[in-house]
This record gives structure tokens, sequence and C-alpha cells, in this order.
């Protein structure tokens, strides 16, 4: 039987002796070295849960000038060390600021690397105070700390000017004009209690733009879990962040962007048969919407894009419901009809606009064109990206336009309808609502006459066949007896 030989390398066996003795006198008779990478890890990386041994190797030539995974894990010794290796200028980013809140030590971890992240840029500003031009610095007017497009501006101008930068900017300067496009410490950041700590240490413009237009809530993506992004929310709306802002990409608000993103946290992501997710996502949401009457109230942020979804600018209800119509083709059917079913319920409680759901419902049902999120590939809904002069985009726009006006009839109708039903909005959508337009789309329309007209003067024979009705109108609106009863 053979055996199975492992050898350690040795400066990895000292480390893992923990004995200072023993590691200096292996480095100072050069049996080992303090820049050995083992793994493709360096020595400091293996020695971080024993700060002395950190000290030892950059006592010995170490070098700190690199980024290190431990970092932001948890431990007293790893503290102790990232401590030692931020001291002596070791790289971190953005994305490491995130991580040390799960490190999970009262926040220590947070303070340390804002703590030094506060004294680097201070460092930043002085020495562009002292080395450039004034008039180039002349907006530096206050004791703020450099950050977004100031920061990039300033750093851009050093480079111009050939000023060497102290380490440990060199490296970090080049990584940060090259990805950063201006941002501030806030953009993407999805942890409140860096973001305090941030905020403490006197990084006081939360909501400044990036060179692209961006704030930090217009940079906000959800992931697993809504309750940290929620939180977030709510924090920057404390500091008086601009959620009216048109978003650089579209035709929408920053609040628009954002609830839609609540829902799909709220009512998709985490209905996923987990109670607990479901409960305490509801419960965040809730106490969200009752928080802030401005974020929600819909006659309050029309966003003036003149999409026809909703008249006068798109609010929070046509914003949500276009969420909601446009996922329900891949998304379970359970899922679609509670989110219908709890907007239903706010608008009973908080919104009290049955019209908007009529003419948002029906023109999402009609499958007629959102302009409210066009010009843009982060939007959730697609769009005929065709050029104003193409032959196609002008029949599509000419078909488009005669639909629209058979779309201003129809919601008239039902509205008028509504009125006359005094049927609460619940069971007006789900009976009178659902037939009359059922049979719209099922039945010819003047202008698909017209086309099956056109068609023929030139020998085409065209059979129409009705738009389909969407699932979400069966599944999740349709009254079930009647269905039956089809």
């Amino acid at each position: 039987m053979g055996y199975l030989v492992i050898r350690i390398p040795e400066i990895l066996r000292l480390i893992c002796r923990e004995n200072a003795a023993d590691l200096r006198a292996a480095l100072r008779e050069g049996r080992v070295s303090a820049s050995e990478e083992v793994g493709g890890l360096p020595s400091l990386e293996w020695a971080f849960d024993w700060p002395e041994g950190v000290e030892i190797l950059l006592e010995f030539g170490a070098d700190p000038k690199q980024s290190f995974e431990s970092l932001v894990y948890p431990g007293a010794g790893r503290h102790s060390s990232a401590a030692i290796l931020l001291k002596e200028g070791c790289y971190f980013s953005r994305s490491d600021l995130h991580q040390s809140v799960l490190c999970d030590n009262g926040g220590k971890r947070v303070r340390l690397l804002v703590s030094e992240l506060t004294a680097r840029r201070k460092k930043l500003r002085k020495l562009a105070e002292d080395s450039l031009p004034w008039a180039s610095i002349s907006d530096l007017v206050d004791d703020r700390i450099l950050d977004g497009q100031d920061c990039q501006k300033n750093l851009g101008l050093l480079i111009e000017h050939k000023i060497p930068f102290p380490h440990p900017f060199t490296t970090e300067v080049e990584r940060y004009l090259m990805i950063s496009d201006g941002q501030t410490v806030y953009h993407g950041l999805q942890e409140k209690q860096c973001a305090e700590a941030l905020y403490q240490a006197g990084f006081l413009d939360t909501d400044m733009l990036d060179s692209k237009g961006n704030s930090p809530l217009s940079t906000f993506r959800i992931y697993d879990s809504g309750s940290d992004f929620i939180e977030m929310i709510e924090w920057h709306m404390s500091k008086a962040a601009d959620i009216h802002r048109q978003l650089p990409w579209a035709n929408e608000s920053v609040s628009h962007l954002l609830v839609a993103q609540i829902i799909r946290c709220a009512l998709f992501s985490n209905y996923d048969g987990h109670s607990s997710h479901k409960t305490k996502s509801e419960s965040n949401l809730q106490s969200l919407i009752t928080m802030s009457d401005e974020f929600f109230a819909p006659t309050r942020i029309p966003d003036g894009c003149n999409c026809p979804c909703s008249s006068n600018g798109c609010t929070t209800i046509s914003v949500l419901l276009r969420e909601l119509t446009a996922r329900a083709s891949w998304r379970c059917p359970q899922c679609v009809r509670r989110g219908f079913e709890t907007l239903k319920e706010w608008d009973q409680v908080y919104w009290k606009e049955p019209r908007v759901f009529i003419r948002s419902l029906t023109f999402n049902a009609l499958d007629l064109n959102h302009i409210c999120f066009a010009n843009t590939d982060k939007g959730f809904v697609s769009f005929r990206h065709l050029h104003p002069d193409d032959e196609d985009f002008i029949n599509d726009n000419r078909d488009e336009q005669s639909a629209l006006v058979e779309f201003e009839g129809l919601v008239a109708d039902l509205e008028r309808e509504f009125d006359k039903s005094s049927l609460p909005l619940k069971e007006f959508l789900s009976g009178p609502w659902y037939r009359r337009v059922k049979d719209h789309l099922l039945t010819r329309q003047p202008h698909e006459e017209q086309a099956i007209a056109d068609a023929r003067t030139v020998g085409v024979e065209l059979e129409f066949c009705g738009l389909s009705v969407p699932d979400w109108m069966e599944t999740c609106i349709a009254n079930k007896v009647e269905e039956l009863s089809d």
C-alpha cells in the first residue's frame, strides 16, 4: 500500500505554527521569503489570522500594495491584520465596503474601512490643492470630501499635470478613472449600515450624479432580498434624495424605476413558497407606503412623458401595472394574481384611483407600445427600434395611431360603464371590463378592416384571426364562474 506525501511549503508551515521566533529566524537566514506566494496567494494573505506574523512579514519586505480577500473576513485576528495593512496602504474597493458589513463585529470593520477611505480622500484633496492651479480647483470652496465627479475631475487634472501620486493612490487612481464613471461611494451601495458610516464620516453628498447622469437611487438593482433595498430607499429619502428626477436613459422618474423594482421583489421574487420571505417583504413594502405618501401617491408624481397608458403622465399605479402585465407570461399565475389583488387593495386604502387601473390595464391588454420607458435597453418592456424614415416604422406608427384612437374610445366607454355600475373596482374588472376587452380583442376593428381593404387592392387576401387574449386576463382578472360558462 502506497503513501500519499503532502509537501507543505516552509513559509506556510511557519505561518500556521504562529511561532514568531521561528518565522524571524527563517526569514533572516533566507530559508523563506516574505514575498513568497502559495496557491496564488501572497504570504500576507495566509498570515491574516495572525497579526504578529503580518507585522513580521512586512518587516522583512512583504509588499502590502495589493488587495486581500481576508480584508473583509470576520475574526478578531483578521480585524487587527486589516488595520495594519490599511495603514501600510493596501488596496480596497467599493465592493469591500459592502462586504465588510458581513463581518458582524458591531460595525468595527465597516468603520475601519470608511475611516481609511476618508483619510485617503482628504490626502488626495490636499495634494490637488497644493499642486494644481487655483483656476482648476476653484469649485472646491468648502471642506467636503472629494467624491464622485469631483474626485474624478481632480484625479484627471493631477494626471494631466504629471503630478506623482503618493502610494496607495497610483494603482487605485488608474482603476478608478477606468471604471468609475464618476460614481460616488453611494452608487450601487445596498447596505444601510455602510451608508450611515460613510455619511457620519463626512460623505454628505448622498444624491450626487455620476458622469452619465445617474443618481445612487437610479443604480439600485434587486437580487435575492428586498428588505435591504427598501431600507436603503428609506435612508436616501431621509437624506432628501430627489426621487422626481428624470432617468438619463428613459422618460420616467427615479421613483418609477424604484417602484418597478419593488414590485419585482415584493410580488414576484419573494413569493416563492417561503412564508417568512413573503411576510418580511410585505411588511417592509407596507411600511414604505405608509411612511411616504409623497413616494407612492399617484397624483403627485406623474412624469410628464405623455404615454397613453396613463393620461397626464405615468403614475405609480400605471408603472406597477405595466410591470405586472409585462412579467405575467413567465411568472407563476399565483404570483401575478396575488400582485393584482395587492394593488387593488392598496387602491382601496391609499390611492382611490380606479380609472388609472381601467386605462392602464386596457392599454396593456391591447398590447400597445409604451413610450414611458423608451430609449433604453435597461427597461423591463421591449420596444421597436426602427428609424423614423423606415417604411416599416411608418406603417407600424400609422397602425399604432389608429389603434390608439380605438383605445381611447374603448376606455371612454369602460369608464362610463364603471360609473353607471357602482361596482367595486375588483368586481368591475373581473366582470364587465373583462368581457368588454375580450370582445374587443376578438372582434375586427376599423383599422384592421382598412388593412384588409388596402391589401385587397394589390391582390392580397388577408385573413383576420383576432388578437390573442393575454394570459394574465384569463388567469388573474376573469371571474372563474364566468369563464366556465363561456
